[in-house]
């Protein structure tokens, strides 16, 4: 999947990703809906209210404050956020394109805004090997949660449109500008 989908986006990006440079590849297949090895953070706390409390609106929100370098510190002894080419980072990525076994490992990464999307949102990502499980350390230093009830999530949303943290501000798109105005209108 990973391969047919870089050569079927290159014709639709003006400027794609190198072919030996896996990080912006997946960066890009993440951010648009594919499933890969990576779990999306935003160093922007009002971003990352607005995900834990734009959808589902009757059901209570959640959000994740992650350690990064204490993840890191606990996972591989480095207590600095990786570089998306060093290893074991790097090691996943490839395994990805290529099929491979996973280095058993879970780390956050340093990234770069390779896209405009990841640039809005101040996104980063930790990088999971198969046999590594995040909710393994959730009790540690490293991942706390806030649960948001859902009778908080319309007010906390208007707060943050107000902030001017919306759908389309985070994605700047057609898509996230019609979905805000099917939302203004109450339009199904």
């Amino acid at each position: 999947m990973l391969t047919r989908f870089r050569y079927r986006a290159m014709g639709m990006l003006e400027y794609p990703p190198a072919d030996n440079d896996p990080a912006r590849w997946l960066f890009l297949m993440q951010h648009h809906g594919l499933p890969t090895r990576l779990l999306d953070w935003s160093e922007s706390a009002l971003a990352a209210v607005f995900f834990a409390v734009a959808d589902k609106p009757d059901t209570d929100g959640c959000l994740y404050i992650l350690v990064p370098m204490a993840l890191n510190e606990q996972k591989v002894k480095q207590r600095v956020l990786l570089a998306p080419t060093s290893s074991p980072c790097s090691e996943i990525m490839w395994a990805s394109f290529k099929g491979s076994k996973m280095p058993p490992k879970i780390v956050a990464i340093s990234t770069y805004a390779s896209n405009d999307r990841l640039a809005r949102q101040r996104g980063t990502f930790t990088v999971h090997g198969i046999t590594d499980d995040l909710c393994n350390i959730v009790a540690s230093n490293v991942l706390r949660s806030i649960v948001i009830p859902s009778t908080l999530k319309r007010g906390l949303l208007e707060a943050l449109a107000h902030l001017g943290i919306t759908r389309t501000s985070l994605f700047h798109d057609l898509d996230a500008l019609a979905w805000e105005m099917r939302e203004q209108y109450d339009i199904s």
